[in-house]
């Protein structure tokens, strides 16, 4: 689902469009039919899909695509030979003629001292035997000369060279969601490979011990198996300094408390209080904001929401009920700890109003809790408390279970003219969901129209200067043509390019340590501003490779503004709505009304154009 920083002009988001994403997100899932820059990241609600049937039904995009771990993707980016040990661009680089080398040639050629090496056990990947037959992937360790087994079970993929053959490799770990049938299809996965295909196409990065490239070579852990049994091969059998933690923020918290090797981890999602209230010596890093970061949008639309609302359902000077629905995930009550105080209904605050008998907050279970399956979820006490409160608005602090019970309240719900449907305001957790999508959809033109017409949303703005991200949707079309789908999932190749060049910031350490990898982190948030891509790698290794020298990394989700005392990228919200597409399907349209500061600093206001439909 995003989320974050920003200037007065360019502030970078988060789980953009994306992924129910919350396990997170995101992933944040998942994107817009025809993509304009609007970043999915926040992986709103669960999944773009239930099935395979989902897909074509979101647009001409999404033809020729399958529903794969909530996820649209291409038919042909599934592998269909199962192979869950091999990494197709490793196989690429070995038909390109990438053969395995001597390791120690390898590190002559590229200056290693002497010293590093001196002959303490294997010397090439040839001298070393795969633990398993199942688990092919191999190497000689050039700093340690000992053979380690890459893949296992948990971790069953390797994204990059480590033949050795043009630089020798330097290990890091990366969690992506792997779907059973089609493991490497994910956009984790792919935008985790395009990131790593920039730099072993370059030659790889001046890190390590010695003066040489070295390749940067991610091992793929799977966050559905033993999330505990791959950090103990990732840590201590491989030793990688930095890690990409694709994790919910339950498992997040518990692995990196766990730890006890100190690897720098960098979280493509957002932070929920659990997670920024670590004292983590900036070993914990976020790509995308927190829950709070969005209130500022929603005290800037309620009261034009209201207005709408009291013309659409002819309630004149009549007092307005609003209703809250908030699921019990820590990241769904960050968000209503952080929206509640600064709604405005009625010409007063929500404690007033629900003094008077007009708010009522009721709280759900949440898919976000431990995978609880949304089948699981009873929303039929919620709904018996709504059809008796009758309120005019709906808020949702909540993710899927929302869309669940939304459209178990409409069919009860007796509509008069004394008691309109309600007017539904979801957030940033259904920003993507295609439940509502659907039910948007079923019926005449009327009732949809209707349908349509009563739901908007407060989500995660991307950025607002998107010349980095159009050029990377270029890329990433170019290196995976069916991926229109995969789009508005960037914070995944921003996670991937911020922890290669941390470990680039941390300098020519002989033994690189997550405290090393953390210092280069914070090289890369103040300087010189330098484009994230294949095109910039040059001028960031020279800015980094000088002395106390720092740069400003502006990616995919925009400029590096985070927040140094908790890793969080700092998010802002933006309103989001129900559009008509080219063939009359609805879909959403991102960004529609950004916050703009208030000149005395007072509530802010909104700019841009509400499209969707009158207001």
């Amino acid at each position: 689902m995003r989320s974050d920083g920003r200037g007065a002009s360019a502030r970078a988001l988060a789980p953009s469009c994306a992924r129910e994403r919350l396990k997170l997100l995101g992933a944040l899932l998942s994107t817009i039919v025809s993509f304009t820059g609007c970043s999915l990241l926040l992986h709103s609600d669960p999944s773009q899909c239930e099935n395979d049937s989902d897909c074509p039904i979101r647009g001409s995009a999404f033809a020729n695509h399958v529903c794969r771990a909530g996820t649209c993707v291409a038919a042909s980016i599934i592998d269909p030979s199962g192979d869950a040990g091999r990494d197709s661009s490793a196989d690429s680089m070995a038909e390109a003629g990438a053969e395995a080398s001597s390791m120690a040639d390898a590190l002559a050629e590229a200056g290693v001292e002497a010293e590093a090496m001196a002959p303490a056990g294997c010397t090439s990947n040839s001298d070393c035997t795969p633990q398993s037959p199942t688990h092919s992937e191999v190497a000689c360790n050039p700093d340690s000369h000992a053979c380690v087994q890459l893949t296992t079970d948990e971790c069953p993929f390797v994204i990059g060279d480590f033949s050795g053959a043009t630089a020798p490799p330097l290990f890091l770990g990366a969690f992506a969601t792997l779907p059973a049938n089609g493991a490497q299809s994910h956009p984790s996965y792919l935008n985790y490979t395009l990131a790593i295909e920039e730099f072993t196409f370059a030659g790889g990065i001046p890190a390590g011990r010695g003066n040489g490239l070295r390749m940067p070579v991610a091992i793929v852990c799977n966050p559905d198996a033993d999330v505990d049994g791959a950090m103990v091969h990732l840590t201590s059998e491989l030793h990688v300094p930095a890690i990409v933690a694709a994790l919910d923020s339950v498992t997040l918290r518990r692995t990196f408390l766990n730890d006890s090797s100190g690897v720098f981890m960098v979280n493509p999602f957002g932070a929920d209080s659990t997670l920024t209230a670590l004292t983590t010596e900036r070993r914990l890093w976020h790509m995308l904001g927190q829950p709070s970061d969005d209130a500022p949008a929603y005290a800037a639309y309620f009261g034009r929401l209201e207005s709408y609302v009291r013309t659409l359902q002819n309630l004149g000077s009549n007092p307005l009920r609003v209703a809250t629905i908030t699921a019990t995930a820590t990241v769904t009550q960050d968000l209503a700890a952080a929206v509640s105080p600064v709604l405005r209904w009625n010409g007063q605050s929500l404690d007033a109003n629900k003094a008077a008998g007009l708010y009522k907050n009721i709280s759900i279970d949440s898919i976000l809790n431990n995978n609880t399956p949304l089948s699981a979820i009873d929303v039929s006490p919620a709904v018996t408390t709504l059809l008796d409160f009758k309120p005019n608005i709906l808020v949702s602090f909540a993710s899927a279970e929302f869309a669940k019970l939304l459209q178990v309240l409409e069919v009860q719900w007796t509509s008069s003219a004394s008691n309109p449907n309600p007017v539904y305001l979801i957030g940033p957790y259904n920003q993507a969901s295609q439940t509502l999508l659907n039910w948007i959809n079923v019926g005449s033109a009327g009732p949809t129209e209707d349908r349509r017409k009563r739901v908007a949303g407060i989500g995660v703005a991307s950025t607002s200067d998107t010349h980095v991200l159009s050029a990377y949707e270029n890329r990433f079309l170019g290196r995976f043509t069916d991926g229109q789908p995969a789009l508005g999932q960037e914070n995944y190749y921003d996670a991937m390019y911020f922890a290669v060049y941390s470990i680039v910031g941390a300098g020519r350490v002989p033994n690189l340590t997550g405290a090393d990898v953390a210092q280069g982190m914070v090289r890369l948030l103040s300087g010189t501003s330098y484009d994230m891509g294949p095109a910039s790698l040059g001028n960031v290794f020279g800015a980094l490779g000088a002395p106390n020298g720092s740069i400003s990394l502006f990616g995919t989700l925009g400029a590096p503004y985070f927040s140094l005392s908790q890793g969080a990228r700092v998010g802002e919200g933006s309103v989001y709505c129900v559009k008509r597409n080219p063939d009359l399907s609805p879909g959403y349209a991102y960004d529609v009304l950004r916050v703009s500061p208030s000149a005395d600093g007072g509530t802010p206001g909104l700019e841009g154009s509400f499209s969707c439909y009158s207001m």
